[in-house]
């Protein structure tokens, strides 16, 4: 039907799949050698969703409650809840991290407590590169760089950028889980500030009590 032979059909398949725009959606038995033929259907991401309009109500709906005690803890509980989930995923997946050894190692380990170079402890230092490492594999673009007040983790790309600018509850969240991976106090000093290029990012102070 389309005048074309398995193998550019199977090229035009794999490109597709590579762009995340076609998924195997199942296989049929194989009447021969070989692997069994695939069925492919439109992915996740090329049919859409309304997450980000579920999100933006389910905000709206927070910022409803009449009592903003309430409001702070569920905006904590969420933030631990995404930890949790964080530390779970990066956990299943140790064997995959690629930062060295010393650099990853957990806040809580032998480690010595000197100071590097730029006036950072070294464990610090290291809960910072972890947390980075970390916050990368959920697609933050994150970085971080040192500075004579203290050390700010830039974020270059929000995961949430599709829900709407008005609700920075998200930005709370994204604190509250900066202050977790880091075991330091952070805050916010820039949302979405844009650099020389036009680019981007929300960057947030980390408070170096070393």
């Amino acid at each position: 039907m389309l005048h074309m032979t398995q193998a550019n059909v199977r090229r035009h398949l794999d490109i597709l799949e590579e762009q995340n725009l076609v998924e195997v959606i199942g296989h049929r038995p194989s009447e021969g050698k070989g692997r069994p033929p695939r069925f492919f259907g439109a992915s996740e991401k090329s049919l859409g969703n309304n997450l980000d309009l579920l999100t933006s109500i389910l905000l709206q709906e927070v910022n409803k409650m009449p009592s903003p005690e309430f409001k702070e803890t569920l905006i904590e509980n969420v933030a631990k809840s995404l930890l949790l989930q964080m530390s779970s995923y990066i956990e299943q997946h140790q064997g995959e991290l690629n930062i060295p050894k010393d650099k990853y190692m957990s806040a809580s380990g032998k480690s010595e407590s000197t100071m590097t170079s730029k006036g950072i402890s070294r464990n610090l230092s290291q809960r910072l590169y972890r947390a980075i490492h970390d916050l990368n594999r959920f697609h933050y673009s994150a970085r971080w760089e040192a500075h004579v007040e203290s050390p700010r983790v830039i974020l270059g790309h929000c995961p949430y950028r599709r829900v709407p600018y008005e609700h920075p509850e998200l930005c709370q969240i994204d604190s509250l889980l900066l202050a977790g991976l880091l075991e330091a106090e952070v805050d916010q000093i820039a949302r979405l500030a844009k650099d020389k290029r036009g680019a981007t990012s929300c960057i947030f102070r980390v408070q170096n009590n070393y």
